[in-house]
């Protein structure tokens, strides 16, 4: 059975500070989220970091505001255990590249204007902040670093290929709209019979509707000028790591939503169906993600020490400033 699970996002600390611009508007602060925000009130912190691992083959940074210093010293990091860099898509477009695989740390700002921007509804979109803008107010230096578990000699490879960036984003937004469709369909005919009310429905509920906004997302961006060029390497590795992230991440999540159904005697033939439909698709994208994964796994070790060296990196500039 399928173990992973990601709290909807209005459970998750990390994504409950309050937040408010032109329509959007979030108060619906978790008490964890608020003893946070009075701990850093309390302390306002010099420097903060957040402990993150990533879904590429390569190491990437945020930071909330440029640190060249820095950015060397995080940029070297990864190659000391052998890990690339990361240097194929953001996490989300509007994210701003500082330099390869260093980037500001987003802004539901820059989201909200972004999504406006492609003739997109931001408040569908838009939820809570994060701890990185709330600390802004104390002049605090924040730091996450995304240290994925395995690597993939594609996810620094910049060399250009015979597919076009533009039709790159269409094929992607073509495969997540698919997985959406699929997820929703089965979602859809099982809620009436639903009993649990189970963390995982509520993060599928939260989440399937997402992946279904990321594919409107990359359609609808696919056509500007700047994106008729070839997509490198790691463009491809990585819309293609996302794809498999998605399908494996969600739709897990939902067969173990339903699986519990049926665990607690709750039966129906809807839920009986869609259990069986979606755990068929579910092993079919299993196996497309093990046949196309060119992967190693990085030691544990290697990983604490790239994630422990960008902290203590981070801090000491905070602390003492440019050499």
């Amino acid at each position: 059975m399928p173990d992973h699970h990601r709290p909807a996002g209005d459970e998750q600390v990390e994504w409950t500070f309050p937040f408010a611009y032109k329509r959007a508007y979030f108060d619906r602060v978790l008490p964890e989220t608020l003893a946070l925000m009075r701990l850093i009130d309390d302390v306002r912190p010099a420097f903060m970091t957040t402990l993150h691992n990533g879904e590429s083959g390569g190491v990437f940074y945020y930071l909330n505001r440029p640190e060249p210093e820095l950015q060397d010293v995080l940029k070297t990091l990864p190659g000391r255990y052998g890990v690339p860099l990361h240097a194929g898509e953001p996490e989300h477009p509007s994210v701003k590249q500082l330099e390869q695989a260093v980037y500001l740390t987003p802004a539901m700002e820059d989201a909200y204007d972004y999504f406006e921007a492609l003739g997109q509804d931001p408040v569908e979109h838009i939820g809570g902040a994060a701890s990185d803008s709330y600390i802004k107010k104390y002049g605090t230096l924040g730091l996450t670093a995304e240290i994925p578990y395995w690597t993939d000699a594609a996810a620094d490879d910049t060399s250009p290929t015979s597919t076009r960036y533009r039709d790159l984003l269409h094929a992607h937004a073509a495969e997540l709209r698919g997985t959406s469709d699929v997820l929703e369909r089965v979602l859809s005919a099982v809620s009436p019979d639903l009993v649990t009310g189970s963390p995982f429905l509520r993060a599928s509920r939260s989440f399937i509707p997402m992946v279904a906004g990321m594919a409107d997302t990359h359609s609808g961006r696919a056509g500007a000028p700047e994106h008729d060029r070839p997509a490198t390497v790691a463009e491809l590795a990585s819309c293609r790591d996302t794809v498999h992230s998605v399908r494996l991440r969600f739709g897990g999540m939902l067969l173990r939503a339903l699986e519990g159904e049926l665990a607690v005697g709750n039966a129906t033939r809807a839920v009986r169906d869609g259990a069986r439909e979606l755990a068929e698709t579910y092993g079919r994208w299993c196996a497309e993600a093990e046949a196309g994964a060119a992967d190693e796994t990085i030691p544990i070790r290697h990983l604490v020490a790239i994630q422990y060296g960008a902290v203590l990196a981070g801090a000491d500039r905070a602390v003492h400033g440019p050499s």
